[in-house]
């Protein structure tokens, strides 16, 4: 049986950020990484739908060891992923990844993790730094609409888009979110005609391509733009609602708000590109989707961006010294550890702003720890805390169906990067711990 000091879960964006602060700051320290999927690259290798970019700008998305080799600016799905990939091959992180390797299960005992792979020997380590995103890579939010047996088109989850010809169809898009905004322009300029069916219209701002400046005078400004949408909802809402536009039903920030490029989701709305329509779908029929209120719309295609499903921990079982353990009765510690799971940190990054700006910190503050066992010689750490009762960070609906897989308590998370950098950086890596 194969044993390293510490293995990471997941090749994705967060995983390599991880594995190279472990690699340069750690480098007594054995490890792998372990990667479910044919290739790295985590989000940016499983989305594939026309238009798929980041929502965060590249210089604060990207890896700040190795920055991004053009503007900042919102990049295309397939150069993030080349980026992923180029840094993995920069510093020899590349050959430390196992595909196909799917961790099912995790075990604690003898003071070391088993980890269990799907067909494929188990291995064990000392550490674990869970980098394996936060929703289900293999079944997305599907609600059902009846006699969907009865369509004679395409339907399509955005999440498992395939080579599909929609040049001259009338498509029909089931969503609001971020998905639909990316996607909707992109279709648009080659199909017959696009419609957006949205039980609520979503927020979105308009945002360049390109971002000159100072990159973290732009973050903070992003900051205390979440924190005016906090604190005076009603004038964030008017701010955000366009003139002609329905009005959502929830506030700025209870969701997601949405970015567009330089105007690009509104010019087609306004030029009769895409059609938006607030209702709810009823059920399908031979050839479209019938509305509640009785009206029909022709579609050769229908997209289902209906939102993903949350799963935490790469959605492992986990047992502690022959203890099953529930997420939820666990309480979450600094945002990445949890009680009762020893010598693990899960990488969570932020709703408000640049997801890995906040994986970077949980990457570092992972190396602390590591560093501190190996000089005082200890084998284990975990959380002994308590914490106030957790809630939704977002009011979306994937957030709210998770509630119950998610940590039932909370001590010590912020939203507020730069409260993180200093309680991270600069914490008693003690408080809250028991070393043994």
């Amino acid at each position: 049986m194969e044993h390293f000091d510490v293995v990471v879960v997941g090749a994705g964006l967060a995983g390599i950020q991880s594995a190279y602060y472990l690699h340069h700051d750690c480098p007594d320290h054995s490890y792998i990484i372990l990667e479910a999927r044919d290739d790295m690259g985590g989000t940016w290798d499983l989305f594939k739908y026309p238009g798929i970019r980041s929502d965060s700008y590249m210089h604060l998305y990207g890896y700040s060891f190795n920055l991004w080799p053009g503007p900042n600016e919102l990049a295309s799905g397939s150069r993030i992923k080349n980026y992923i990939k180029q840094t993995a091959e920069k510093y020899n992180i590349d050959k430390q990844i196992r595909y196909n390797h799917k961790a099912t299960a995790i075990e604690w005992k003898n003071d070391r993790w088993h980890i269990t792979l799907e067909n494929r020997p188990t291995v064990t380590c000392q550490f674990i730094m869970m980098c394996a995103g936060y929703y289900d890579y293999d079944t997305p939010h599907s609600p059902i609409i009846p006699s969907k047996d009865e369509y004679a088109g395409t339907i399509v989850h955005p999440q498992h888009w395939t080579d599909i010809e929609y040049k001259d169809k009338d498509i029909t898009i089931i969503g609001s979110g971020a998905t639909m905004v990316t996607l909707a322009p992109e279709l648009a300029k080659q199909a017959k005609s696009v419609t957006v069916i949205q039980r609520s219209p979503g927020y979105t701002a308009s945002a360049p391509r390109q971002r000159a400046g100072f990159v973290y005078k732009h973050l903070w400004d992003d900051f205390k733009f979440w924190r005016f949408c906090q604190t005076n909802p009603a004038d964030a809402a008017k701010l955000l609602t366009r003139p002609g536009y329905d009005k959502p039903n929830y506030y700025p920030w209870e969701q997601r708000v949405c970015l567009t490029i330089d105007n690009e989701f509104f010019d087609c709305v306004d030029s009769g590109k895409i059609r938006l329509i607030t209702g709810v779908v009823n059920n399908y029929d031979k050839d479209g989707i019938k509305l509640t209120t009785g009206q029909h719309i022709h579609s050769d295609i229908v997209v289902t961006a209906t939102g993903i499903n949350l799963k935490f921990l790469g959605g492992v079982s986990i047992i502690v010294n022959g203890t099953s353990i529930n997420i939820h009765d666990s309480v979450l510690y600094r945002g990445t550890k949890f009680t009762g799971i020893p010598n693990l940190v899960a990488s969570f990054g932020y709703v408000n702003q640049s997801y890995t700006l906040r994986c970077k910190l949980i990457s570092q503050y992972a190396v602390r720890i590591l560093k501190y066992m190996k000089k005082k010689k200890y084998n284990t750490c975990i959380p002994e805390v308590d914490g106030p009762r957790s809630t939704p960070l977002l009011q979306s609906n994937y957030f709210v169906r998770a509630m119950l897989l998610y940590p039932g308590r909370i001590w010590k998370y912020s939203d507020n990067y730069f409260k993180e950098w200093f309680s991270f950086k600069f914490c008693n890596i003690k408080k809250g711990m028991k070393f043994k």
